[in-house]
């Protein structure tokens, strides 16, 4: 799944949020959509980044303030006392601050729970140990056990900032590329450093001078090249994930640069997620000084020329189709529609329908600028129905009214 792109520290929470909910909420019925409003429970906070809850048995609420404070709300709503205040820790503004907060699976009994923020000394990144208190559940003692310290001296913005304990019982870590654009480092790709990764720890065991242990199953444990921690890497700016309750499939919502936002899933053990060398499906060519190898084929000719094979078009022009118009708006009994697409000559695209009730009786592929027709069948029933249309990984909304 691609979304479009804006800025990045507010993109992170708003964007890639309502572009799923749109999504979700046009391939259900209209009246199922019609339902779906937003009603506050919780107002007077300063800038909340995350809410979850315990799982203790409680139903309450805990809500991630940036500047370093965590408060808690009774299921009934009312007042949000604090729950812990780290602000003295915490660099906060920006994409840097108090990012993420995480229960430990046994929480109603052994009261840990580990938090991720920036550190205010040098704008680290510092995964740390804290408890609630044994005399009050409604506040944490503010004695820090600090598992896990990144650096993160060069920029202030990627920071990741979300922790989460999988199905497996382990504590997982979304740490970003390290800022800037395009990672010049290339932090992303680089196994042997944490940024740009998706971390895996075992939280309740310790191994030689570390605070936590390594899980045996870990892609890059023991003498394979990498490091330990490190269970997927390739991510840019990876915000928040989250596994399915039921399948316990993880996603990972991947802040992009450019044109494309990355939702990623299944996350593989091991996996390479692209960046930098893509953002999304489309290559950056940021690498391309050294893509020989990366595995990019080269041409050498008599004539004293090393040529790079590139997309077709002027230069090094990107094959990244447009498509007009993105809403389809037909009739019930049935139309046909076109959408126009603009591309470099030569550059191939294929288009999919969500649903079978739309077709392309003139086919679904093509290359370079044309126009893709488009078939709706005739409905029967009143009620309006949605379906989506993918050209070249872009999104055309059909309503049939």
């Amino acid at each position: 799944m691609r979304l479009d792109s804006m800025g990045d520290t507010g993109r992170m929470r708003a964007r890639p949020l309502l572009a799923v909910a749109l999504v979700a909420g046009l391939l259900h019925s209209a009246s199922a959509f019609a339902q779906i409003q937003l009603v506050p429970v919780a107002t007077g906070l300063t800038n909340p980044v995350f809410v979850t809850g315990a799982r203790d048995g409680t139903r309450r609420l805990f809500i991630v303030e940036q500047a370093g404070r965590i408060r808690v709300m009774p299921t009934g709503g009312g007042a949000t006392p604090v729950f812990l205040d780290i602000r003295s820790r915490v660099r906060a503004g920006g994409e840097q601050g108090l990012l993420g907060l995480a229960f430990h699976p046994s929480y109603a009994s052994n009261r840990r729970f580990f938090v991720y923020y920036t550190r205010a000394a040098d704008g680290a990144i510092v995964v740390a140990e804290y408890a609630a208190s044994l005399a009050n559940p409604d506040t944490a003692d503010t004695t820090e056990r600090v598992l896990l310290t990144i650096p993160h001296p060069s920029f202030s913005n990627h920071n990741g900032g979300m922790v989460a304990f999988g199905p497996d019982g382990y504590l997982y870590i979304g740490v970003g590329d390290g800022g800037s654009g395009n990672d010049p480092p290339n932090n992303a790709q680089n196994k042997n450093v944490l940024l740009g990764k998706l971390l895996r720890i075992d939280v309740d065991r310790q191994s030689g001078s570390l605070s936590y242990a390594i899980p045996l199953s870990n892609p890059f444990a023991g003498l394979i090249d990498g490091r330990d921690e490190v269970f997927a890497y390739g991510l840019r700016n990876p915000w928040r994930f989250a596994f399915d309750r039921q399948t316990s499939q993880l996603w990972i919502a991947d802040v992009g640069q450019g044109d494309r936002e990355e939702v990623n899933t299944p996350i593989q053990h091991g996996g390479n997620y692209g960046w930098r060398v893509f953002e999304g499906s489309a290559c950056t060519n940021t690498d391309r000084a050294r893509e020989d190898d990366e595995g990019e084929i080269y041409v050498v000719a008599l004539d004293g020329v090393v040529s790079r094979i590139a997309g077709t078009g002027t230069g090094d022009a990107v094959c990244t189709p447009n498509v007009s118009p993105t809403q389809l708006v037909v009739r019930r009994g049935g139309d046909t529609a076109t959408i126009s697409v603009t591309a470099p000559a030569g550059c191939p695209w294929t288009a999919t329908a969500s649903v079978e009730w739309i077709t392309f009786p003139s086919g679904a592929t093509g290359a370079g600028s044309g126009t893709l027709t488009v078939t709706i069948q005739p409905r029967s029933w009143l009620i309006p129905r949605f379906g989506v249309i993918t050209v070249a990984g872009r999104t055309v909304i059909v309503i049939q009214s």
